[in-house]
């Protein structure tokens, strides 16, 4: 089975190509943005090595927060909260227990253990090969391809994921730079990133929104670096670069692109413009003159604009 992996600059419009792919028939796609293997403590820092006395694992906290929670099968609503209550009997737990959350992180944590007592990074590598077999058995039985959205990080585990995701067609989104940091002014995300619990950032760039323009631009501008870097590395076969705003207004010849990358019959296209309506997205192109016009005076965008003019 093929893993599609789709990732994006940061809000850079990589969703919408997860909706146009979840319209193909044979094409599934796992919920959610994919974290287990890219986030830290998680499964790429096990199988790197990098889990000691001095960087702790956080699989124990992440399966807490992310599948173990008591309402893992029941979101946090009063209609669902008196569900939850009315169904609280012993066969409630058996229920929990066959759940696809708790299961996840079962596998999780059984795979955490298998490469702690691995004596090799190749054994690691294959313990998180294993993983990640049984973890799409369990989701996908039948289907042909499998999309995991946002599951690796450009310039983290670049020896590791390739292994574990194959057979894997990585398609990375990329968006006008400018339109990129309006879309986080709009969403109120602008300071989502620079804000950590320390503020170490804020020393570096201030604590007002230009500083946070700014970190954002820098941040941008190395990941389509580093975008560039991995398809360079792996080749056009496995990695395809794709700008939103050409997917938006060349959609037919961006769709037969992503088709050819992927090896999938256009025929298999069976709920077109269910999921994705170009027409919609054309709207979030341009963003910038109406969220950055009154920053521009006190912003460089040359390079990153140079280097994204070069992306074809």
């Amino acid at each position: 089975m093929t893993r599609i992996l789709i990732c994006g600059t940061y809000s850079s419009g990589s969703s919408a190509l997860k909706d146009l792919l979840s319209e193909y028939a044979s094409i599934s796609v796992l919920a959610g943005e994919f974290n287990d293997f890219r986030r830290n403590g998680l499964i790429g820092d096990h199988i790197s090595g990098k889990i000691g006395d001095d960087y702790e694992s956080r699989i124990e906290p992440f399966i807490k927060n992310n599948f173990a929670s008591l309402f893992a099968y029941y979101p946090i609503k009063t209609e669902n909260y008196l569900k939850y209550i009315f169904t609280s009997s012993p066969l409630r737990y058996l229920h929990h227990n066959s759940s696809l959350k708790y299961k996840r992180g079962e596998i999780l944590r059984k795979s955490r253990d298998k490469i702690a007592s691995s004596s090799s990074f190749e054994d690691r590598v294959l313990c998180g090969v294993q993983w990640l077999e049984e973890l799409v058995e369990m989701y996908i039985k039948d289907n042909q391809y499998i999309i995991f959205d946002q599951p690796i990080f450009f310039n983290q585990h670049k020896n590791i994921w390739p292994k574990v995701f194959y057979p894997y067609k990585l398609l990375i989104v990329i968006r006008d730079p400018r339109d990129q940091v309006s879309d986080l002014i709009r969403r109120k995300k602008i300071f989502f990133d620079i804000e950590t619990p320390t503020r170490g950032l804020l020393e570096v760039y201030g604590e007002d929104i230009l500083g946070a323009i700014k970190y954002e631009m820098d941040t941008n501008f190395s990941r389509m670096k580093n975008a560039l870097k991995l398809q360079q590395r792996l080749g056009s076969d496995n990695v395809l670069i794709i700008k939103f705003e050409d997917l938006v207004f060349d959609y037919n010849k961006m769709k037969y692109k992503v088709e050819k990358f992927i090896n999938i019959d256009s025929e298999n296209h069976i709920h077109k413009l269910k999921h994705f309506d170009p027409k919609i997205g054309k709207k979030n192109v341009g963003i910038h003159k109406k969220f950055l016009s009154k920053y521009m005076e006190d912003l460089n965008f040359k390079e990153p604009l140079e280097l994204y003019s070069q992306i074809s």
